[in-house]
């Protein structure tokens, strides 16, 4: 008996689409050939990055539901990185990680706009005003940033927040950062930390986390009320002269 011809096996396509193809056409031909479905799903996805597709019909191609959403997720952070930002959130309301994938391209224009003033900072964020699923997109733009400048090493200030558009945004995110710094750090050793003055008790590097004014103070304090038991902390020099 002369046995049938095989064609080559999932494992041999998927090589094939993401190695050896010169091509996107090449490689999308090798991902259809590919029978279980979530694998030709990941192929077709995996396709679209190793080529730095821009073209939304390439998802079109992409069989299973799961993928093609995660297609368009993908494809909206790569055209949002091309500063077609508009585009970008346009593709990511296509798909049902709406919220999830247009956050991440605020997170990308939050990192862009660190060198910048807060005001001009706010043009990024007019850009997210009419995103139904990331309705909170100025509180989320500020704790983004907010934090992104903890880690660059500076102190966050909330008079930055002062004539903002959005300022209520920016306060009640820098609100949020502090106590969620202060959890943080206490964990381990919260009677330490409760001991500690205000405005000290994290620092970013060689800085202090924030700059005390009434909204860090009232955050601090806040965090003193569940942690701290009623202790009196040690008030720093700069609110003792306020």
């Amino acid at each position: 008996m002369v046995g049938c011809a095989s064609g080559p096996s999932d494992a041999d396509a998927y090589r094939n689409a993401l190695v050896t193809a010169e091509t996107f056409a090449a490689a999308r031909t090798a991902c259809s050939g590919i029978q279980e479905a979530a694998a030709r799903g990941d192929c077709q996805v995996t396709i679209t990055e190793r080529f730095e597709r821009l073209d939304p019909a390439d998802c079109a191609h992409v069989t299973d539901p799961m993928w093609l959403d995660e297609c368009r997720f993908l494809l909206a952070e790569r055209v949002g990185k091309t500063g077609n930002i508009e585009r970008a959130i346009a593709i990511c309301n296509q798909s049902r990680f709406r919220r999830h994938c247009s956050w991440h391209l605020l997170q990308d224009g939050v990192e862009a706009t660190l060198e910048v003033s807060p005001r001009e900072a706010e043009a990024v964020l007019e850009l997210f005003g009419q995103v139904d699923a990331l309705k909170d997109a100025p509180f989320q733009f500020w704790r983004i940033r907010w934090r992104e400048w903890g880690g660059a090493g500076r102190s966050a200030d909330e008079m930055d927040c002062e004539g903002l558009r959005h300022q209520r945004g920016c306060e009640e995110a820098l609100s949020r950062h502090v106590r969620e710094m202060l959890h943080r750090v206490s964990r381990t050793d919260p009677r330490r930390m409760c001991a500690l003055p205000r405005g000290e008790r994290v620092r970013n590097r060689d800085t202090p986390g924030w700059i005390l004014g009434p909204l860090t103070t009232r955050a601090e304090m806040e965090w003193e009320a569940e942690w701290c038991a009623g202790a009196a902390p040690v008030e720093s020099e700069r609110l003792q002269s306020e």
